[in-house]
This record gives C-alpha cells, sequence and structure tokens, in this order.
C-alpha cells in the first residue's frame, strides 16, 4: 500500500531556500541533486512511512547525502504522508513543527 505526499507551505518554503543557497553557494548541479533526493525520499517514505518518531505524531527522516530532516505526519485514514518541513540539521530544533 503506498501513500500520497502532500507538501505544507512550510517545507515548499524550506526546499525553496534550500535550493536557492545551494544554487548561490554551490551550483545549480548541487541544487539540483538536493531537490532530486528530497523527491527519492519522500517517495521512499510514501511506500514506508514508519521512520523514527519525534513527538506529537511527527515522525523524521535523515536524508542520505545532504543534512536534512524531514520531518512529516503519517494520516493513515486518508492515506497520506504530510510533509511538514525540511530542516537543516544546524538549525536549532525549537524552530520547526
Amino acid at each position: 500500500m503506498s501513500f500520497k505526499a502532500v507538501y505544507s507551505p512550510n517545507s515548499k518554503a524550506d526546499i525553496k531556500q534550500a535550493i536557492a543557497y545551494y544554487q548561490k553557494n554551490a551550483s545549480k548541479t548541487i541544487a539540483k541533486k538536493f531537490y532530486k533526493e528530497v523527491r527519492e525520499s519522500v517517495a521512499h517514505l510514501c511506500k514506508s512511512p514508519y521512520y523514527r518518531g519525534f513527538y506529537n505524531g511527527n515522525r523524521g527522516f535523515v536524508m542520505r547525502v545532504f543534512p536534512y530532516i524531514i520531518f512529516y505526519k503519517v494520516e493513515e485514514d486518508k492515506q497520506l504522508i504530510l510533509v511538514k518541513s525540511v530542516f537543516h540539521t544546524s538549525q536549532n530544533p525549537e524552530k520547526r513543527l
């Protein structure tokens, strides 16, 4: 059974901010690789959504290459993965969720 992913406005802003950062400070190629890893990670979550729980029903998936955690919530009744934040691991953890 596969879930469908829905991105919150916060997660979309996080992704756009990270892409802009990588384009400016690294290269367009790195920015594309970041976006590709986000998409692949979320696709993986849609197939296997039950990773590490954090609090209040929120879960987190650590990206393989880039220093980000995808915070999400599983809505079983709707078969949804709600991507709440794409969070850089050096940020203050109280900032999001």
